[in-house]
């Protein structure tokens, strides 16, 4: 394990120093009765409370190790242990919602998700303090056999969750990249099993999230409910015990390795990083090393001992981490399904001539009809038109439908059937001017707070115009919100599709960029439908 202050716990020297101050009797002489009272003494005159969240299948391990130190051996500090999920910790780290000086994720991948968005980046102060390889594990006799994490992506059934969420999810695509990297294969082959099993997943987190009270199932709930295949660690194997069997494929696997990281603000930066050598001291100790150990963690990468777990495996190295970056990017794009509040500008340039034959809006409605039925049933879409005072003074937005699934019975109908009225409602309402920055802040902030995490959320925005209302946001205040208020545990995004050159192309294209969503522009009218079922197709990325 990597350095710091590191002084094993159990150590003899530790033990010598302070047993005089074991047991010491103090005599109070209260009324003429002599009192003996006994203090145990720590050696530690105080004590320093440090927070720490930890990935929650490694918390217990973490503070079994620091239960069972004597405080001396941990610098006198109080580590308070919080096992917290790493999406969470990163949200308050962001926002600066009671975020923990001290942080072990499941993988050093969440620390680099933070320290791209983050404005004080976070250090990383042990790279690893333990480790799990991540397996293929079902109930016994039911492990299916694969030679590489292609075929794993290619197995029936086989559970992953929510690559979004979960280090552990990412995994088997970040494998198949590294396997057609290290081969030097066509990375088609890799492509068309990740399509087929990024489809297959899709469908599988939307019926989790019909049957699954927080519309998250992990797989290893699905392990233990017995319905494997799932993609999981070998730790959480190793503690659901007997009757359960894990493999890896022959290329070998991707591991989880736990770094302490280093959370504290820049002014208590310093103090933090020594307590983390501390509590690095502790988890490197004997102590550490046996609770680690018996929580089913491999420590040093040494494999279990007493036969458990898999065994020695290779560790898949990510020679090329853009190309990965590129996979999990094409992943989400195939296997997240899409839940999006799309808003039409209704103002009067929508009326405008675009051909011989159609409107702006017009050909618009009709962009829109294909963009829907490029939509699988898994789909979530709300429509919303807006230009100025649309539904009373200062409202320049109105909802039409809101969102739900497209094959959910809604009225005397489907979610499907009511986004098409919708749309065909239009131009009805067509007038006035174009209230952007409300509506686009107002939009955004709906969608977060239904955030849905086993989808891609987002906001789609058709217009043809530049904002208008004199009262609203400025762009300067609406970027600001968007920068402040984004969540990479919940991402939402907007893609804004501006129609013809009217539209301001350059304010879109930094409306988007600012939450990471695509910008594009029909220059042509007729190309409306062109570009918004690109823009369908390509969700955003």
């Amino acid at each position: 394990m990597a350095g710091g202050r590191h002084q094993a716990a159990n150590n003899s020297g530790g033990v010598l120093r302070y047993a005089a101050l074991a047991v010491i009797a103090v005599v109070v002489v209260v009324a003429g009765i002599v009192v003996f009272q006994v203090v145990r003494g720590s050696g530690c005159s105080s004590t320093t409370a440090v927070s720490v969240d930890v990935d929650p299948a490694l918390a217990p391990a973490v503070q079994q190790a620091v239960s069972a130190v004597p405080e001396e051996d941990r610098g006198c500090t109080d580590f308070q242990v919080t096992a917290r999920e790493s999406a969470t910790t990163i949200n308050a780290l962001l926002h600066g919602l009671d975020g923990p000086q001290l942080w072990i994720p499941e993988s050093a991948r969440w620390v680099t998700k933070v320290n791209q968005a983050a404005d004080v980046p976070v250090d990383i102060d042990t790279p690893s303090v333990a480790s799990s390889p991540v397996v293929v594990a079902a109930v016994a006799g039911a492990v299916p056999n694969t030679r590489a994490w292609t075929d794993v992506l290619r197995t029936p059934g086989i559970r992953l969750g929510n690559p979004q969420a979960s280090a552990v999810a990412e995994a088997p695509i970040l494998a198949a990249a590294a396997e057609q990297q290290a081969a030097g294969t066509d990375p088609a082959a890799a492509e068309q099993a990740m399509v087929a099993a990024a489809q297959a997943q899709s469908m599988q987190l939307s019926a989790d999230a019909e049957t699954v009270s927080d519309g998250a199932a992990r797989p290893e709930d699905i392990l233990d409910s017995g319905k494997g295949p799932a993609v999981v660690t070998e730790q959480q194997v190793v503690q659901l015990g007997g009757g359960y069997q894990a493999a890896v494929p022959d290329t070998g696997t991707v591991m989880m390795d736990y770094p302490l990281v280093v959370t504290a603000s820049s002014e208590a930066r310093a103090d933090a990083a020594e307590r983390a050598d501390d509590l690095a001291s502790v988890l490197a100790s004997d102590t550490g090393r046996k609770a680690l150990t018996s929580h089913g963690f491999r420590v040093d990468g040494v494999p279990l001992p007493g036969g458990a777990g898999v065994g020695d495996v290779p560790a898949l190295a990510i020679s090329d981490p853009a190309a990965a970056e590129a996979a999990l990017k094409k992943w989400n794009v195939l296997a997240v399904p899409v839940r999006s509040l799309v808003l039409f500008d209704v103002s009067g340039s929508m009326s405008y001539v675009a051909d011989e034959q159609n409107s702006r809006m017009q050909l618009t409605q009709k962009a829109a009809r294909i963009g829907e039925s490029l939509f699988p049933d898994n789909t979530q879409l709300g429509v919303w038109a807006f230009s100025l005072n649309l539904d009373g003074p200062q409202r320049d937005y109105k909802e039409l439908v809101p969102i739900e699934r497209l094959d959910a019975q809604t009225g005397k109908g489907t979610q499907r059937e009511a986004v098409g009225a919708a749309v065909d409602r239009l131009g009805g309402l067509v007038g006035g001017g174009t209230g952007l920055y409300d509506t686009i802040s107002a939009a955004y902030r709906q969608v977060q707070s239904t955030y849905d995490p086993n989808a891609v959320n987002s906001v789609i925005v058709l217009t043809d115009g530049e904002n208008e209302d004199p009262v609203s946001l400025t762009k300067q205040q609406l970027l600001q919100q968007l920068q402040e208020e984004a969540d990479p545990a919940r991402p939402v995004l907007i893609i804004t599709i501006g129609i013809t050159e009217d539209a301001d192309e350059a304010v879109l294209k930094e409306i988007s960029a600012a939450t990471g969503g695509s910008s594009y522009l029909a220059r042509d009218p007729a190309d409306i439908p062109q570009v918004f079922a690109q823009a369908i197709a390509q969700r955003g990325k």
